[in-house]
């Protein structure tokens, strides 16, 4: 009897031993993977095996982050992937000064490391990785949430009575278009932008501005004084890159009203292949 209860002992222990053998192995076993965006729900089920891997996040700042000391913050972050994605992560960073707070975009750049204070969430539905980041950026929201596919930056100007209408820059996104505008007032008056008279026409359709609340991007100005300038971006939804060409019209004149303006015509065409898009 003492022989069979050994023998039970013995193997009761080496099972064990290799269950914590197993369950030691799986610590940092996906260290060589690089943790982005597309992978994270798989390092959300297994922080673990993470530990030591490389990460390059965009991602939602959830709420002010909290200082540890003079230079070292923490916040917890949602990455973004298409905007669905409840991933959660805590991530800890050096400012010299925090200009990042709640509800802004973040690029995170850093090692899935163990918490040092041990706050990661233990729920197995909940498990929190965390972040020792050595890159933390604030970024457009655009950029996360549509980001560009093609740019153009034709440069193209329209003038009219002192008052010079330039399209800069035009961004391609799946989500929407935008296009960036800068107005130049050479004038002593107020020059006045109609949002009633903002559009992009391609072919035989036109696309309506407008406005965005939700968006961070820096809006156009509707008035600009006299001897100044304005810029800004106007959104879009989204139109046909490969279609080669579109107009942007705009809308604005000056206090004078006897000045006859007309809408302010910026055409572009392209090459669909054209060097220096981003495909």
């Amino acid at each position: 009897m003492r022989r069979i209860t050994l023998f039970c002992t013995l193997i009761l222990t080496l099972v064990l031993l290799a269950g914590c053998g197993q369950k030691a192995s799986s610590r940092g076993s996906n260290k060589a993977q690089a943790v982005t965006n597309d992978n994270i729900e798989s390092v959300l089920a297994d922080p673990d095996s993470y530990v030591g891997a490389k990460a390059d996040l965009r991602a939602r700042v959830l709420s002010s982050p909290g200082s540890e000391d003079d230079r070292v913050w923490r916040a917890q972050i949602k990455a973004e992937p298409s905007g669905t994605s409840d991933a959660r992560l805590y991530v800890r960073f050096k400012a010299d000064r925090l200009d990042i707070g709640a509800n802004e975009f973040v690029h995170v750049q850093g090692t899935i490391e163990q918490d040092p204070r041990k706050l990661e969430i233990t729920d197995e539905n909940l498990r929190y990785p965390f972040v020792e980041a050595t890159h933390f950026e604030r970024v457009a929201a655009h950029d996360i949430l549509a980001p560009t596919l093609h740019v153009l930056e034709p440069k193209i100007s329209d003038s009219q009575f002192g008052v010079t209408v330039t399209l800069e820059k035009i961004e391609f996104a799946a989500e929407e278009t935008r296009a960036y505008i800068r107005i130049d007032n050479d004038t002593d008056l107020t020059s006045r932008v109609s949002e009633l008279q903002l559009k992009i026409t391609q072919g035989q359709r036109e696309f309506i501005f407008e406005p965005n609340l939700a968006t961070d991007y820096e809006r156009l100005p509707q008035e600009v004084p006299g001897g100044a300038f304005g810029s800004g971006v106007l959104g879009f939804e989204p139109i046909d890159y490969d279609h080669g060409s579109l107009t942007v019209i705009i809308g604005a004149g000056t206090d004078d009203y006897t000045q006859a303006f007309e809408l302010f015509e910026l055409p572009v065409a392209w090459a669909t292949s054209a060097p220096g898009d981003n495909q």
